[in-house]
């Protein structure tokens, strides 16, 4: 799997899965909330076909953000090639939005120079929550429906994911 640049290390899908786990068994003994959120550069693949590897810029800056405004106890890593993973120790899925919605906001605001071009990029999200979601696959699943969601409705959003419901 290709590394987002500015990321500082990297966990494949398995490892997520297995520090889902371990958090998951801290909140389960001490009753304590988890938010997992994916995010994902809106029409990152347009910007990876217009400007190459260049593109990666965007990741870059946008780790760089994340990094800036997230706890040190919160877990930044690369999902996919064009998709980040937070994980937030106790901390429920309001209170995750809270934050990744400055994070979006910040991201939306500013104007990113790549190849002589400017661009304003903006970000899609989605966020699962225990003890919403009890197992780590389930958590995997519902913020990947989250994010889904939001980029069918346009994008530029974070979004909940409520079994039941869209939030």
């Amino acid at each position: 799997m290709e590394t987002p640049a500015g990321i500082a290390f990297t966990l494949d899908k398995h490892k997520i899965d297995e520090l889902l786990e371990m958090q998951l068994s801290i909140c389960r003994a001490h009753n304590r909330n988890l938010a997992f959120a994916i995010l994902k550069i809106d029409n990152f693949e347009d910007y990876n076909a217009k400007f190459g590897e260049s593109a990666a810029k965007l990741t870059s800056v946008l780790c760089n953000l994340l990094q800036s405004k997230h706890r040190a106890s919160d877990f930044l890593a690369a999902y996919s090639c064009d998709s980040i993973a937070i994980l937030f120790p106790e901390t429920d899925a309001r209170s995750a939005l809270l934050s990744l919605e400055r994070s979006r906001q910040a991201f939306a605001n500013m104007q990113i120079k790549i190849a002589n071009n400017n661009v304003k990029p903006t970000l899609s999200g989605g966020i699962a929550s225990y003890p919403k979601h009890q197992e780590a696959a389930q958590l995997v699943a519902a913020a990947e429906h989250a994010l889904k969601y939001s980029l069918q409705c346009g994008g530029n959003q974070i979004t909940i994911w409520d079994r039941q419901e869209w939030v």
